[in-house]
């Protein structure tokens, strides 16, 4: 091996060894050297035991490596993520393509708990075998505490959220087309309906057919669009939505306007619905949209059903409407009795509630504030929550009759 050949570092263990085979004492060879006395006697003890090439590193990779994935799993691996990343195979179309969703697929494919390849192992095949997505750049989440929100639920069908995507149009069309989503705040299961409107008709008739076939909740958490909450012009005065809702036991939640951020549990499926769906596939119509949203409603449950398999999770009471059912706005019972809104206090102590503002006091601007109205008791109570309180204070009880109910 000539001069040029050897780096720097194997030179200078060649010439402290050298200097040593010259009398030399360790402690001046590791000050000429610049270093440590335990490098020296490394490289010497290598220099006396090896003799050819002592003065070469040696790889730090483990002669043998422990929990090897055998050649025939990771190349499953690989294909599964490439099935899931194209879309094309039948059961893998609009699908996650993350480690959950891997280990789901193995799960349909008959495979036991302990043979399914752990997260880690996924990752490294993943990484291994370039197959990586690059993730779209996102806004840095800041985990809110929720300190304002006075319902959590626990049980599946306890609280639904809803709301729409949309308006999306089809190559050389002019006709909305919106993408209505419920989903469960437990189970994360979800349902998707195709509409080319968002009017408060549509939302009634969906939800008449949707609790004729599932359980109806206790909540439904939604935002102030008019679909919901109705005009803003009257004061006091409850839509045909509302009061259809609190006919058949259920009590809404109205989140602060535009904080779509408190509606979190769907908005975090409303984009899912785009980037996992709608951007997939260039549609042909509106008959086509509908029965792909299908597949893509059928593979996301089917996901988070498996996610949630180990867990001991209860159900509320299940309840659903009779097949003949048919809401007369005009004459209807209530059997639910609140409405729930989350305001946020503006800079002159007052919330809007039902197109009327209400004073809670000057203290609490930029506060955000929990309201409930009980139609029965016909009362209004407002509930803030100091930020390092145990419980909600009430600041504001007042009589409070929804006109119309």
């Amino acid at each position: 091996m000539t001069q040029k050949e050897l780096s720097s570092e194997e030179q200078k263990r060649i010439d402290a060894i050298n200097l040593y085979l010259d009398g030399e004492k360790p402690s001046d060879i590791c000050k000429q050297i610049q270093r440590s006395r335990k490098w020296f006697y490394k490289w010497k003890r290598r220099f006396q035991i090896e003799k050819d090439e002592w003065y070469k590193g040696r790889s730090k990779k483990p002669k043998v490596i422990a929990n090897k994935t055998k050649p025939d799993l990771e190349s499953k691996i690989v294909t599964i993520r490439k099935e899931l990343m194209s879309g094309e195979k039948e059961g893998y179309e609009y699908s996650c393509v993350g480690v959950l969703a891997i280990q789901h697929k193995f799960s349909e494919l008959n495979y036991s708990e302990n043979q399914i390849p752990k997260a880690s192992v996924i990752k490294r095949v993943i990484r291994e075998n370039k197959l990586r997505v690059r993730k779209k750049k996102r806004y840095k989440r800041i985990k809110s505490k929720q300190r304002y929100r006075k319902i959590f639920p626990t049980k599946i069908n306890e609280l639904y959220y809803f709301d729409f995507k949309g308006p999306l149009y089809l190559r050389g069309d002019n006709k909305p087309i919106y993408g209505a989503c419920l989903k469960d705040a437990i189970s994360q299961e979800v349902v998707v309906d195709i509409t080319t409107t968002k009017s408060m008709d549509y939302v009634l008739s969906f939800f008449i057919e949707l609790f004729k076939k599932r359980d109806i909740p206790k909540y439904l958490q939604m935002d102030n669009a008019t679909s919901f909450i109705g005009n803003w012009r009257h004061k006091r005065f409850a839509s045909r939505f509302i009061r259809f809702l609190l006919h058949i036991g259920v009590e809404p939640i109205f989140v602060a306007p535009r904080k779509p951020w408190m509606n979190g549990g769907i908005e975090e499926f409303v984009k899912l619905f785009s980037e996992k769906f709608w951007v997939k596939k260039e549609f042909g119509s509106e008959e086509d949209v509908k029965k792909e949203s299908k597949k893509f409603e059928n593979n996301h449950n089917k996901l988070q059903k498996w996610k949630l398999r180990n867990k001991n999770l209860q159900r509320i009471q299940s309840k659903k409407l009779n097949k003949k059912f048919h809401f007369n706005p005009k004459s209807h019972e209530v059997t639910a009795s609140k409405i729930h809104f989350i305001r946020e206090v503006k800079n002159n102590g007052k919330i809007r509630v039902f197109n009327e503002e209400i004073m809670i006091g000057k203290g609490y601007s930029n506060e955000r504030i929990w309201v409930t109205i009980d139609v029965i008791e016909q009362t209004l109570r407002a509930f803030h929550k100091a930020k390092r309180a145990d419980k909600f204070k009430e600041v504001k009880t007042m009589k409070y009759k929804i006109k119309n109910l």
